[in-house]
């Protein structure tokens, strides 16, 4: 191999080095954020849950407060 051709060669090397880097990076990220969404997307259907329960409890009490005060 001639001088030539090893510096092509470790100059193509560097420029693929140099483009994947960044693409690894982003990658990487891209799996963080989508982790990041499932877990808040998951924490909006607990809370979704717990506010149905709740309004439901409330609607009950509401009766409740309605039925006693025709009582009175």
């Amino acid at each position: 191999m001639s001088d030539g051709n090893i510096v092509l060669l470790l100059g193509f090397l560097g420029s693929i080095i140099g483009l994947m880097t960044p693409i690894i990076k982003l990658n990487t990220n891209i799996t963080k954020l989508t982790v990041a969404i499932e877990n808040i997307t998951n924490e909006l259907r607990d809370y979704k849950k717990q506010l149905e329960i709740n309004t439901d409890r409330i609607n009950d009490h509401e009766t409740r407060i309605q039925l006693l005060e025709k009582k009175v």
